[in-house]
């Protein structure tokens, strides 16, 4: 679901500044971009097999997490402390995938589609 968000998202906005790109081309730069989380999918699929699923939390699910990775006690629901236990290294690098894309397939500048 989420990949359709992000394709639409980015078929309007070619849509409005004219590169050309349809809905299918966009989807395929989203899917293809989102194959690193992958990794932290079977990260936490071992991470399951290998420890008791019972008494293991929602927090240490994914072992690739900024929190997990960097042996962080995160306290409290400010914004930091949810990035840090919810995002890793795998999301960043479909970003960055995602925004290297853009940029190859329409010419745009770096910070033109990074803001």
């Amino acid at each position: 679901m989420l990949l359709l968000l992000a394709a639409g998202y980015l078929s309007i906005v070619s849509m409005f500044t004219n590169d050309g790109f349809r809905f299918r081309r966009w989807f395929a730069l989203v899917s293809w971009s989102s194959l690193p989380v992958v990794v932290a999918l079977l990260a936490s699929l071992v991470n399951l097999a290998i420890s008791d699923p019972t008494h293991l939390p929602a927090e240490e699910l994914n072992p690739l997490s900024f929190r997990n990775l960097l042996g962080l006690d995160v306290t409290g629901s400010d914004f930091s402390a949810v990035m840090l236990q919810y995002s890793d290294p795998t999301s960043l690098w479909a970003l960055g995938l995602m925004i290297f894309g853009y940029r190859q397939w329409t010419g745009r500048s770096l910070e033109k589609y990074a803001l």
